[in-house]
């Protein structure tokens, strides 16, 4: 595997950057300015679905649509918005079908040294076949780089070439900000010394 010397940064407009390479993995981020409005879905119970997931120490818990029909509604308008101003070319977004994923949305909240092992939502990882969808991120809680660890809490991808280069991006948690990849984009999170929550949103695409 080779790596990439230069970031695969393509484009910047008004604080929003595109990350793209030749096969079409892409990564968006921008700040969402209604994150306070989501708050809300971090109401932790009982429920949690992190025994068997990739995210260790942290609390995984389902979000239901009717939790957050207005606040996702609006939510879409402004990555359509988004999408429009970096000239990405997706022009629809609609829900993902249950017989498409067990969960289409949950919040993580991550314990002082939890952590994110590597990994991709495609539903079918053999073939890539499945009909494209975009995985999102968004982050509630500003964590600062330490001299011990100066990655605390970064949500990290990498992206891969079609020849072989890969570009490793790491990107620092702040309220409000948004990462949003291609659904085959590698993923995980760098262990943290605070407390992290984030929203995970996935949808389909067109």
């Amino acid at each position: 595997m080779k790596v990439g010397i230069q970031m695969s940064l393509l484009r910047k407009n008004n604080n929003i950057e595109l990350y793209a390479v030749p096969n079409q993995h892409w990564i968006v981020t921008a700040e969402y300015p209604f994150y306070q409005d989501l708050e809300k879905l971090f109401d932790f119970t009982n429920q949690d679905i992190s025994k068997g997931s990739c995210t260790v120490n942290g609390i995984q818990k389902p979000i239901e649509d009717s939790e957050w029909e207005d606040e996702r509604l609006e939510y879409k308008k402004w990555f359509l918005d988004i999408f429009k101003q970096i000239d990405l070319p997706i022009n629809k977004i609609n829900d993902r079908g249950k017989n498409e994923q067990g969960h289409k949305a949950w919040t993580i909240n991550y314990f002082p040294g939890g952590w994110q092992a590597g990994h991709f939502h495609s539903t079918r990882k053999t073939d890539q076949s499945n009909k494209r969808f975009a995985s999102s991120v968004m982050f509630f809680d500003e964590l600062t780089p330490t001299k011990k660890n100066p990655f605390n809490g970064c949500l990290t991808t990498v992206l891969q070439d079609p020849n072989g280069y890969s570009y490793d991006h790491k990107f620092h948690p702040t309220p409000g900000k948004v990462v949003v990849m291609d659904d085959r984009v590698w993923h995980g999170s760098y262990p943290t010394e605070d407390n992290r929550r984030c929203l995970v949103w996935d949808f389909d695409i067109e």
